[in-house]
């Protein structure tokens, strides 16, 4: 299957493309003004099948977008075409090159021309190309233009809308739009912005208690200020009266007046005294903020619990066979918890899952209900792997005899990261016996990095 991959888009000082060809002309036309969410662009130029996907940037007026261009072929699967894009997306997110997430958890441009990211562009473009052939069987023939509606109007739908009646359009008009108004992102960029904007939250709302904090210190810096010059002006007077001593006649008003300002400036002492603990204890508070502060900054650099995907994706599976004495092999490299996997049964009924470790003792199990022939999200609770090593995802128990759907080849996990997998075996056999030969029940792994205490 010959493919052509461009990304392209407006990160903020004026619109760029990688490769940069005469393809400028149409993809500049993919995204809408004033779009909200995602769109797919299907285009039909001679043998050609153009397919864009655009996204609005958090800036105003920014966008990014990745078009794959087909020769004689066009997909009736479009839905898996907008999964693979956002799974790009979030591989560029998580590269951080190209683009990225912004201390407010906003996706923002990085760069300003492609070209100064030409490594990650080619990754990315890499990564297109292996979805793609994994997807090969949802390809066929490109059927000839259609004169007759050559110069229809561009039909636009939601992804929602009848599949059928888009394919068919595809087919039959120039021109199709596809929009995605909401969940424009995969789950793992979704909880990772969310994240971030509520942390972001506390941070503003901390500076400005510290804000209030500054002021009140500079206040008081002020009280005490005016009440040393009370004391120094008391001291004054009182030398004034002092040295004004010359007539007997009024030695004893001078000493009333003179026991009077010592009083006083007791009086001013005690009060000097009293704004000097109070400083001390707004001091100490404004320390506490300071280092609650520093804590949350901490917090917030060191933020990296984001959710991973391993193994095959479902998604893209079209034969597969059924059996339920295998088990599939992963490898730790640190500690994680897995969150979900996907299964396809051969009919409906209940069996328990089991994460078993290297030398076959259970760590947790989970009674599930699957249905016939649909593929099943599970979601365990206490999959939790806390050291690196080899374990494996097998059936625990099965009363109602449920054979579960494999398929035949290396078709492993497309994040090969911290939790990846390894291979089959009959459950129970030891993992130098992992043989890659079959792809064994659990789909799109979810999983997360994390220390166990």
């Amino acid at each position: 299957m010959n493919c052509s991959i461009y990304f392209f888009g407006e990160l903020g000082h004026g619109y760029t493309q990688s490769p940069d060809d005469s393809t400028r002309e149409l993809l500049e036309t993919f995204f809408a003004k004033g779009q909200k969410g995602s769109r797919l662009s299907f285009a039909h130029k001679g043998e050609l099948a153009y397919y864009g996907y655009t996204r609005p940037l958090e800036e105003k007026g920014t966008y990014f977008g990745i078009c794959c261009v087909f020769n004689d072929v066009f997909c009736d699967d479009y839905k898996s075409l907008f999964s693979m894009f956002e799974e790009t997306i979030t591989y560029l997110v998580i590269e951080g090159k190209v683009i990225a997430f912004d201390e407010s958890g906003d996706i923002v441009p990085m760069i300003s021309q492609l070209y100064q990211a030409s490594a990650e562009i080619n990754q990315a473009s890499e990564r297109i190309q292996s979805q793609l052939q994994r997807m090969e069987c949802a390809f066929v023939k490109l059927p000839p233009v259609n004169y007759a509606t050559a110069s229809a109007a561009t039909r636009i739908y939601s992804l929602d809308d009848n599949q059928w009646s888009i394919v068919e359009d595809m087919e039959k008009y120039p021109r199709v739009e596809v929009t995605k108004d909401s969940d424009v992102d995969s789950h793992a960029l979704t909880s990772y912005s969310g994240r971030l904007k509520s942390l972001h939250s506390k941070v503003v709302q901390l500076e400005e208690e510290l804000d209030k904090v500054t002021k009140q210190k500079k206040r008081t810096a002020l009280v005490v200020i005016l009440m040393l010059v009370l004391v120094l002006a008391g001291s004054a007077l009182y030398f004034v009266l002092v040295e004004s001593n010359k007539k007997q006649e009024t030695i004893k008003s001078l000493s009333e007046k003179v026991v009077d300002l010592e009083s006083e400036k007791q009086n001013l002492v005690t009060d000097l005294n009293r704004a000097k603990d109070s400083l001390e204890v707004i001091q100490t508070g404004f320390q506490d903020l300071s280092n609650q502060y520093e804590q949350f900054r901490g917090i917030y650099d060191s933020l990296s619990e984001i959710p991973f995907v391993t193994g095959a994706n479902h998604l893209y599976i079209r034969d597969s066979s059924y059996d339920r004495q295998m088990a599939l092999w992963l490898y730790a490299s640190v500690p994680t918890q897995i969150y979900s996997f996907y299964v396809k049964s051969s009919k409906s009924g209940s069996l328990t899952f089991g994460l078993y470790d290297a030398e076959g003792n259970v760590i947790d199990t989970i009674l599930s209900n699957v249905r016939e022939n649909e593929f099943v999200r599970i979601s365990p609770s206490e999959f939790k792997i806390e050291q690196k090593g080899y374990y494996y995802l097998a059936i625990h128990s099965n009363k109602d005899n449920v054979d579960l759907s494999y398929h035949i080849g290396e078709d492993f996990s497309v994040f090969q990261g911290a939790l990846r997998v390894e291979g089959s075996s009959s459950k129970g056999n030891s993992s130098s016996e992992i043989d890659k030969k079959f792809y064994q029940y659990f789909y799109d792994i979810e999983y997360k990095i994390r220390e166990f205490k």
